[in-house]
């Protein structure tokens, strides 16, 4: 893919979790990253009041990336609608963007034809039944494995292609 750098400009994302800032940070495009500061939160709510506090602290674009947590997509739109308005109701709503991984983050894993197999060997079915632990190192070791081809894929095959638009555009 490439990208205009002069459309890239300065901005934060904060995510919900440590995982999900540290695969933002391995799978986005370079440009992106060298102009963007990962804040990394301790869950959705905490992610949504970090978002408010530095849209109202500072002069900078935010985007806040979450996860939907269901599968319905009238759901997830308006969950996305919800949050648009907490920043409409600050005179925000031009500096942040929300970005709704539908159901999470992880999905890009089953949305990507190079690791969809990789990562349903490791996570069969996305089982409810593996533990908390499993299911952490289970996902640590997909992400320090992930060759440039696979990240490629994902950059291209899977959602994560729109949150890249949406970093260049703002």
């Amino acid at each position: 893919m490439k990208f205009n750098m002069e459309k890239v400009s300065e901005k934060f994302m904060i995510t919900e979790g440590k995982f999900d800032s540290e695969l933002l940070k391995k799978v986005l495009p370079a440009i992106i990253k060298d102009k963007t500061k990962f804040v990394t939160s301790t869950g959705y709510s905490s992610a949504i009041s970090k978002a408010k506090s530095l849209s109202i602290r500072l002069n900078k674009s935010i985007i806040l990336v979450l996860d939907s947590d269901t599968n319905n997509a009238n759901k997830t739109e308006e969950k996305k609608e919800e949050i648009e308005y907490i920043f409409k109701r600050l005179g925000k709503e031009h500096r942040v963007k929300i970005f709704l991984f539908q159901p999470e983050i992880e999905v890009i894993f089953l949305e990507s034809k190079k690791l969809r197999s990789k990562f349903e060997d490791i996570f069969p079915l996305f089982s409810s039944k593996i533990s908390l632990n499993a299911k952490k190192t289970g996902k640590r070791q997909l992400l320090d494995n992930l060759t440039q081809e696979e990240i490629e894929s994902l950059r291209v095959e899977t959602s994560l292609k729109v949150l890249i638009e949406l970093c260049t555009k703002q």
